[in-house]
């Protein structure tokens, strides 16, 4: 059975945000295309769910998913998997990885509002049982970058230099800063740039032609070279 091919390899998570530190793993997203050949019948539909895997030997913790369901996922409003078309760190690209680049604004909606909402409520959650001041830096990382993206419809934000932002941390242990956790508040009260929905037919066509460039090679130059009809 012929193996899944890479076609975008990125840095995601806290290497990406710029709040890694000496014991941070390094985050990596892979997306993979299966030979089309294999997409044919009812066995496929059991390897479209993300898996893991972790190199000890370089710290790296890699999220391994196949592209229709990358492309599924990131429609959503996925933070990791979109993080991996906005990424400053690509390990790998195809000329597929490429296209999925080329269109990655068609990936975002107002939607993201309730996946960041999720995202923000579930680290402060965690925060407050644990104490784990990891949680608090990314319940905020995340509410920042929310109201980043609902305005400029750019995923990425780095704030290694932002020295705000460690304040803000500092703010919350002492109950002075209030703001965060305000994703539908934020939402109501500005203007945003993002549409209602993800543009799905951009995102199809896209996954129709990396589905019809990994044919075999032979069926692929038939297609391309047979003649259209009028």
């Amino acid at each position: 059975m012929p193996m899944n091919k890479t076609i975008l390899s990125s840095v995601v998570g806290s290497h990406l945000h710029g709040l890694n530190t000496e014991a941070s793993d390094l985050d990596v997203v892979d997306i993979q295309v299966e030979p089309t050949i294999s997409t044919f019948g009812i066995h496929h539909l059991a390897k479209r769910k993300t898996s893991q895997r972790f190199d000890e030997s370089t710290n790296t913790d890699i999220s391994l998913v196949e592209v229709i369901h990358f492309c599924y996922e990131a429609s959503k409003g996925n933070h990791k998997f979109l993080e991996a078309l906005w990424s400053d760190s690509i390990l790998k690209s195809t000329s597929e990885g490429e296209w999925l680049i080329s269109i990655r604004e068609a990936f975002l909606s107002k939607r993201l509002e309730h996946s960041f909402s999720g995202i923000v409520t579930s680290m402060l959650d965690r925060y407050e049982k644990t104490g784990q001041e990891k949680c608090l830096i990314n319940a905020i990382y995340y509410n920042d970058l929310f109201q980043h993206v609902w305005t400029t419809g750019n995923f990425f934000l780095n704030v290694s230099n932002d020295m705000n932002f460690r304040a803000k941390v500092e703010r919350y242990k002492k109950n002075e800063y209030l703001e965060i956790n305000q994703i539908h508040e934020f939402a109501q009260g500005s203007v945003s740039c993002l549409p209602e929905q993800p543009n799905t037919t951009v995102i199809q066509n896209t996954v129709d032609k990396i589905r019809m460039k990994n044919l075999p090679f032979h069926v692929y130059m038939g297609i391309l070279l047979s003649p259209t009809k009028e």
